[in-house]
């Protein structure tokens, strides 16, 4: 005689999840995933817990609904220790044994970045507030036409940087991150042109009777092309300027025999360097002036004297010599005096 047929159901453990990986580690979110069981299962639980294993209100979501094992995780601290445990558990509420991951967000972003230029040297301040996080150093990265040049970090409080040996005249792009086991803040970045260096060994090219072209050397380690050039003649109340995009510059319509200041100066993003100048003169043309002067006097034959002449003739030279005070080219000659 057999007894009654009685079955039971019972539910075996899902195994643990293997490889778990995070990427993409942000300030406020990270990706994690993992290599499923083998076996059967029904879902995965994560959960997110700080370093000092309390949990947080984090949100998990998953970023493919056909890839129950990999997920998104946000609303994280900043710059933080982040502990991952992954389980999975069967279709009749059995949880398997759980992994776990440790990891970091990145810190938050630095704030109130400046710079500073020099010719040749740019400096980097910034602030970094408490709530972004915890930070074990910063990094300042130096970039030329989108081009890494240099990188420098700083574990100083005096959260400063300073790039030396630039191009002058000369746009770089600073970014400055935060740093915590390897990762990086989100960047903050600022632009600023180096400051122009004078031109130098400027000379006179070319010169007319009424004209004038200057040549310079342009300054070395520069990319700048434009340059302001001025001409100026106190004596005749004439001052030229041209802005050119060569090392040469020419004047017109000057005053010939007379001397000129000639400066020029390298321009870069609206600032403008020390000048380099020299002077020069145009070509004389030499116009022959006479004059007659009469002398008289109550003493008979004064004037006849010679050297009453001589220090009438250096008394004519001196007035010249002081009212064109060199500005203008002029020859003051004759010794020949005539009695009438």
């Amino acid at each position: 005689m057999w007894s009654q047929e009685r079955k039971t159901l019972a539910c075996t453990r899902p195994a643990k999840v293997t490889m778990l990986e995070v990427f993409g580690n942000s300030d406020t979110w990270l990706q994690l995933k993992w290599t499923p069981p083998d076996g059967n299962y029904e879902e995965f639980i994560v959960k997110v817990k700080d370093g000092d294993m309390s949990d947080l209100n984090a949100t998990v979501t998953l970023p493919h609904s056909s890839k129950l094992n990999e997920v998104h995780v946000s609303g994280l601290p900043k710059g933080s220790m982040i502990k991952l445990f992954v389980s999975a558990f069967s279709n009749c509420s059995l949880q398997g044994e759980t992994e776990n991951i440790t990891t970091y967000t990145a810190p938050g972003p630095i704030s109130n970045l400046s710079l500073q230029a020099q010719a040749s040297s740019i400096t980097a301040d910034w602030s970094f507030e408490a709530n972004n996080g915890n930070v074990s150093k910063f990094e300042a990265e130096l970039f030329l036409n989108r081009v890494s040049q240099q990188i420098k970090t700083t574990e100083d409080e005096k959260k400063q940087i300073t790039f030396k040996n630039l191009k002058t005249a000369t746009n770089y792009t600073v970014a400055v991150y935060a740093v915590i086991n390897k990762l990086r803040s989100p960047e903050k970045t600022c632009s600023i042109f180096t400051l122009p260096s004078q031109p130098t060994e400027a000379k006179v090219l070319n010169k007319t009777n009424n004209s004038l072209t200057f040549v310079w050397k342009p300054p070395v380690n520069s990319s700048a092309t434009d340059y302001n050039c001025t001409l100026n003649s106190t004596f005749w109340g004439m001052f030229q300027t041209h802005i050119v995009s060569d090392t040469k510059c020419s004047f017109t319509n000057l005053f010939s025999g007379s001397n000129y200041s000639f400066q020029v100066y390298t321009l870069s993003d609206g600032r403008i360097s020390e000048p380099t100048g020299c002077l020069d003169h145009t070509v004389e043309d030499k116009v022959e002036i006479s004059l007659s002067m009469m002398c008289a006097s109550e003493q008979s034959l004064y004037c006849d004297g010679k050297k009453v002449r001589e220090d009438l003739f250096q008394e004519l030279k001196r007035y010249i010599n002081d009212e064109l005070q060199g500005n203008v080219f002029h020859e003051v000659q004759g010794a020949t005096f005539q009695r009438t």
